[in-house]
């Protein structure tokens, strides 16, 4: 037997060791930085950071600051200034850390630990000669300037419009703080759709899902006419909410003027996936049953790379037990007729929405309440008479007194 060789300590260990806090894959010390001064009402503030960084994730920023002096400030209107800061952390960190989503957590309305967005390309670097203010310690390459120093910078500054804003200071500020995390992060996306960051884009989008799912809290009728105005209904955020309302918000009287409230072009998308849930409802998926669907994967290997890496999320855990969402718990009186025609589907169609959407010139609108009349035409008495009475069994304070 051949003699066991001594350990050799001046030998490196097997596995490397972790690097340092300060380690990062791009060197980033000798590297300009571009000062951006974010214009949110009487409220200026100036951050700094890394050009190579501001470039790389953002597509807009790449075309702007092309050929532009390093020395010559930013300024964004229309954003808001912790909005601006969740992104820049997120710039150095690729993390979304939003005020009060932990705390939210805490009081959940499911038993469903979410996961959490992971840290990569993490950096602790700051601007070479400057250092983040006490307030900002953790924010990477942030800094506030002096009042005088924003009133210079703006001063001097290329001014670049951001998207549209309400003009009430935060247009989620009048809700829950359920409402306000929600609110927070849909900003952080519509900031991502218009200076064109596909990645941050995913990381909001997939924070939203991962939200909703574990709070179980459904954005309000005014907080969707919000996002959906700044948006448009081409992108993949208003599609998931038109999805969320469509399987989630009840449609009884006191929600009617809020519902034709909202964009045409939304309602329009609501009313199809009903339809469609009319004809076959196991063949529409539910929002929480598949998150890539809305996701901007550029490819199938993408795709297959998101889902590999987010295995305890709540729609991954339904595809892995071979689950699906209860159709009959979550599809509220946008489509189950059981609840009887007084709160149906049919009976909001007939008797109110129809006839306002029908003076609408939207042709989608105007298609979808034909389809939706032809289904109610199908139907039997015999069909209402049974709905009724399952509805008098389930709700029997409704049933008519004789």
């Amino acid at each position: 037997m051949a003699p066991r060789r001594k350990r050799d300590d001046s030998t490196e260990p097997s596995t490397p060791a972790k690097k340092s806090k300060t380690e990062t894959d791009f060197d980033l010390s000798d590297q300009p930085t571009i000062t951006i001064v974010i214009e949110d009402g009487e409220q200026n503030k100036a951050f700094y950071i890394h050009k190579h960084l501001l470039v790389k994730c953002f597509e807009d920023f790449r075309e702007k600051l092309e050929g532009v002096d390093e020395a010559k400030p930013l300024v964004l209107r229309n954003v808001y200034v912790e909005i601006f800061g969740i992104v820049s952390r997120w710039i150095y960190r690729q993390e979304l850390l939003i005020e009060d989503y932990e705390e939210a957590l805490k009081h959940p309305r499911r038993k469903y630990k979410p996961a959490t967005l992971p840290v990569t390309n993490a950096t602790e670097i700051a601007p070479a000669g400057q250092t983040p203010s006490s307030a900002a310690s953790t924010d990477d390459a942030i800094q506030d300037g002096s009042e005088a120093e924003v009133e210079t910078a703006v001063t001097k500054a290329d001014k670049l419009e951001g998207p549209e804003a309400e003009e009430e200071s935060r247009w989620y500020s009048q809700g829950t703080y359920y409402h306000q995390v929600f609110g927070q992060i849909a900003d952080v996306y519509v900031f991502a759709v218009f200076y064109k960051a596909r990645e941050l884009r995913h990381g909001a989008m997939l924070l939203l899902q991962r939200f909703v799912a574990a709070t179980k809290i459904i954005p309000s009728l005014d907080m969707v006419k919000v996002i959906v105005k700044r948006l448009g209904m081409d992108k993949p955020l208003s599609k998931w909410l038109a999805r969320v309302i469509a399987f989630s918000h009840r449609t009884e009287w006191g929600t009617q003027e809020s519902m034709k409230a909202l964009p045409r072009a939304f309602l329009a998308e609501v009313l199809k996936i009903t339809v469609s849930l009319r004809d076959d409802r196991h063949l529409t998926k539910h929002y929480e049953e598949d998150y890539c669907e809305h996701h901007e994967h550029l490819n199938e290997e993408d795709r297959n790379r998101c889902q590999e890496s987010r295995k305890n999320d709540y729609d991954m855990i339904l595809q892995h037990q071979k689950l699906k969402v209860g159709r009959y718990n979550y599809v509220t009186t946008w489509t189950n007729v059981d609840l009887g025609p007084d709160l149906s589907y049919d009976f909001i169609l007939q008797k109110d929405l129809i006839q306002q959407l029908s003076w609408w010139s939207s042709s989608d609108l105007v298609e979808i309440c034909q389809k939706a009349q032809e289904l109610n035409a199908k139907r039997t008495e015999a069909e209402w008479a049974k709905a009724m009475e399952l509805s008098y069994r389930r709700y029997p304070s409704r049933r008519p007194s004789r």
